[in-house]
């Protein structure tokens, strides 16, 4: 059984559509109910609101928002995040929520239908067009514009960046991160505001053989020879106390927000 402490997968890189990811993701997300807080503070949201929330997963935002009374409709286009999800409104009798299995580059404006009065993409934005992305978003909102993405490299994307390169002999292709966003978003003639999150990271486990798992599931990794390569890439990674194997990091993110009323550019 894995011990997890301070962690949060957010890059997607694997099976994504797999109902048992989608429940740990949502594992870490309530063993960890500080880490969204700074999020949930800035958007305070006011009963009656519309929200919408571009990638929602399970419902890490999205739950806390409509249990403060806000309308809110999530994008997610992952089988097993959407039924993770589902499973999570039907525990709390929520029926604030309404969810469109989609991805974001796929919904027309004329699905969503209303306007928002918070618009959110939390670790989301990882679009082949990101200036089209975040155009509609602005469109679709008459309040204010959330994004939250990673200022570096978290320490389980360094693992899959090097892993991939090893394996395949190519750069892994990681989520925007925030130097790339900013420059996107005072491209549009935005102004935004900026503030940071800052955490110590710490992945534990019970088996070394475990980390060898994980990994390779998350790179679609099914080779003796492969997996070979994996386990002797960890060995000089991680650490071993208190009988758990483990390994850390800092992660640090940027929370980037605009009022929309205040877009200079149409």
């Amino acid at each position: 059984m894995k011990n997890h402490q301070n962690c949060l997968y957010s890059d997607k890189s694997f099976s994504d559509s797999d109902e048992e990811y989608a429940r740990k993701y949502w594992e870490y997300t309530l063993e960890n109910p500080d880490r969204y807080r700074p999020i949930l503070d800035l958007i305070n949201i006011l009963p009656g609101e519309n929200v919408l929330d571009i990638g929602g997963g399970p419902g890490t935002l999205a739950i806390p928002c409509a249990e403060h009374g806000a309308n809110v409709t999530v994008v997610e286009p992952s089988e097993g995040m959407v039924k993770v999800l589902e499973q999570n409104l039907a525990e709390r009798n929520i029926h604030n929520i309404d969810v469109i299995r989609k991805r974001w580059e796929d919904v027309s404006e004329y699905e969503i239908g209303k306007p928002f009065d918070h618009v959110i993409a939390c670790l989301s934005l990882n679009f082949p067009d990101i200036d089209s992305a975040l155009g509609k978003m602005c469109k679709l909102c008459r309040g204010r514009v959330y994004i939250v993405c990673f200022c570096n490299t978290p320490p389980w994307e360094k693992v899959l960046e090097d892993l991939w390169l090893l394996l395949h002999n190519k750069i892994y292709s990681s989520v925007p991160k925030s130097d790339i966003l900013i420059k996107i978003i005072k491209k549009m003639e935005v102004s935004p505001n900026i503030s940071y999150i800052q955490y110590k990271f710490k992945d534990s486990y019970t088996s070394f053989q475990e980390i060898v798992y994980e990994y390779a599931n998350r790179l679609n990794i099914t080779s003796d020879h492969e997996r070979s390569l994996i386990n002797s890439y960890l060995m000089d990674k991680i650490s071993y106390s208190n009988n758990y194997f483990s390994f850390t990091g800092e992660v640090k993110q940027m929370m980037i927000w605009w009022d929309s009323n205040n877009l200079n550019s149409s």
